[in-house]
């Protein structure tokens, strides 16, 4: 004998519910549909399940033994779903990945596009130092550090790859687009504003208008690139940054470039540890990014 399963489902809420009418709400069934499937499974069964008194049904005899296996069957079917959504959730990577605050957002947010349109990946983002950074890569609490500088020395626990080299430009308002003809010796005495000389790319800066013999009137220097290119935009002088960050206002025409052959550029580098195995997201952006 073959039992019909959704009227031994329907049995198992009726007594679970304590009636047919509690099991109807419960359900989203009529009445006599219910009562109909209960007593198709008795017939298959060949036994009555319940006993009426006052217009309540209790189990029989015959009934507690079928709700005992039913209770099995149906609770057991509970944990099976439960096994499998953890199944998936442990299936998800983790990634884990330092960033030093002053970089390009624009940048950064294209390498954890690659994370970020997974659906199995949980990304966990901390902002820091280098030297921070470094410290939590080396105890393995991230998988990669994104950093403007390589990592020199001797130290052979790093691998430093090059996602990106970002061109740097002079921008200013509108009405200094003239400087653009005769650059960089048409900047001598207008105020510029600087990266801070704590960003690598700013001794290449320093050594670039050395050479062209152009003394700087610095205005301002600033260890953010996001509140240089709010001083950009401001139109209260020339601003030295990298063009992802600022490529949208040029469009616009709220800046102009005044200078983009400086042969100077934002370098982006990829840190990780040397080790055989490492985070397949890591893997992913190292592809996509290195050539």
């Amino acid at each position: 004998m073959s039992i019909n399963y959704n009227h031994l489902y329907y049995f198992w809420v009726i007594a679970k519910e304590g009636g047919v009418t509690a099991a109807c709400r419960r359900l989203g069934l009529t009445q006599p549909t219910l009562s109909a499937q209960l007593k198709q499974l008795e017939d298959q069964l060949g036994k009555s399940l319940f006993e009426r008194k006052s217009r309540k049904l209790i189990l029989n005899d015959a009934g507690r033994l079928v709700f005992d296996y039913a209770d099995t069957i149906f609770k057991k079917g509970d944990e099976l779903v439960v096994h499998l959504n953890n199944q998936i959730y442990q299936k998800s990577i983790s990634f884990k990945v330092g960033i030093l605050g002053h970089l390009p957002r624009k940048n950064v947010h294209n390498y954890l596009k690659v994370p970020l349109l997974r659906s199995n990946v949980l990304l966990n983002v901390t902002i820091g130092s280098l030297d921070e950074l470094l410290e939590k890569l080396k105890q393995h609490e991230l998988d990669m550090v994104i950093s403007d500088q390589m990592v020199r020395g001797t130290s052979k626990e790093f691998e430093c790859d090059l996602l990106e080299k970002v061109p740097m430009i002079i921008v200013g308002p509108p009405e200094l687009k003239s400087l653009k003809r005769r650059f960089p010796e048409s900047i001598k005495g207008q105020h510029i504003y600087l990266p801070s000389e704590g960003f690598y790319v700013r001794s290449q800066l320093n050594a670039f208008f050395k050479k062209a013999e152009v003394p700087l009137t610095i205005k301002g220097e600033f260890d953010d690139l996001e509140m240089l290119r709010v001083v950009a935009s401001s139109g209260n002088g020339l601003t030295a940054v990298p063009r992802s960050s600022i490529s949208d206002l040029i469009k616009s025409k709220e800046v102009v470039v005044v200078g983009d052959s400086l042969s100077t550029t934002f370098d982006i580098f990829a840190i990780r540890m040397q080790r055989s195995e490492e985070n397949p997201i890591l893997h992913a952006i190292l592809r996509r990014f290195v050539s």
